[in-house]
């Protein structure tokens, strides 16, 4: 009995060579598009692979922060979402074929003002006081640079004077953490950097953490935060001054708005 028991199990057990085969007929039966480049197929929540990464890396570098892990999140949706309204496109936070191209060029290509190369980022302090305007609005300039309502505290003349000297600086992950007057910024110090003209955040290097606890909750009159798990913008005198904004017109500077539903929104003390 114990003979033949042993004889079954060997007969159930499929030789190496059909196990190799059945290996090989199932590889060619599992699609390759998870090893596809971007724009081979329309990318979702759920889709994984090195199109998603890839689609991540034209995200962050057009100024909608991603992270490149390969597996297209609510976050990575959230970002896509961002930029299709950016570009009053139908906001899914889908990646169809057509729209993969958008996106890479919105990552390739550097918009300017009146030149093919973008504006340094700031390496010196720049002038304490920008140009200003009448009325209570901050007005954006053919440059790319934004004029402060003459109205407007001084403060906030100063936090656009600091932005305008960044305006156009590359986008860089990590950018103006290090020190103050970097290669690029990011996000968080791009918005770190405006304030920090301001009089926020004094010192030689950067220091400012979170924004969760920065200043009061809420909308202010002339400067409002509007923050999330993942970036982080800011509204001075009715402009919106944005990384994201960089990708569509060459400057942080923007006049458009963006929703807000979910976001988180504080004020510094006073404006």
């Amino acid at each position: 009995m114990v003979r033949l028991y042993r004889r079954t199990r060997q007969a159930r057990r499929p030789p190496a060579r059909a196990t190799l085969a059945l290996a090989v007929v199932l590889a060619g039966l599992v699609p390759a598009t998870a090893q596809a480049a971007l724009g081979a197929r329309t990318l979702r929540v759920g889709s994984r692979g090195l199109d998603v990464r890839e689609l991540q890396g034209y995200l962050d570098t057009a100024g909608y922060p991603a992270a490149q892990t390969g597996f297209f999140s609510v976050w990575t949706a959230r970002r896509v979402r961002e930029f299709e309204a950016d570009r009053r496109l139908r906001v899914n936070g889908i990646v169809e074929t057509s729209q993969a191209g958008l996106i890479r060029a919105a990552a390739n290509v550097v918009p300017s003002y009146g030149g093919t190369t973008p504006a340094p980022a700031a390496t010196t302090p720049g002038p304490a006081v920008t140009r200003t305007v009448a009325g209570a609005r901050a007005r954006l300039l053919a440059d790319g640079t934004a004029a402060a309502p003459a109205s407007a505290p001084l403060a906030v003349k100063r936090m656009i004077a600091a932005g305008n000297r960044i305006a156009r600086a590359p986008y860089r992950w990590g950018g103006g953490h290090a020190r103050w007057y970097d290669t690029g910024y990011d996000c968080s110090g791009t918005v770190a950097f405006a304030l920090h003209g301001a009089g926020y955040f004094p010192g030689s290097r950067p220091a400012f953490g979170s924004f969760n606890d920065f200043g009061a909750p809420g909308p202010g009159r002339w400067v409002t935060l509007v923050m999330n798990s993942g970036h982080i913008y800011m509204v001075v005198a009715g402009l919106r001054f944005d990384t994201t904004g960089r990708a569509t017109t060459g400057s942080r500077w923007q006049t458009t708005g963006r929703p807000t539903a979910g976001w988180r929104i504080r004020h510094p003390h006073g404006l």
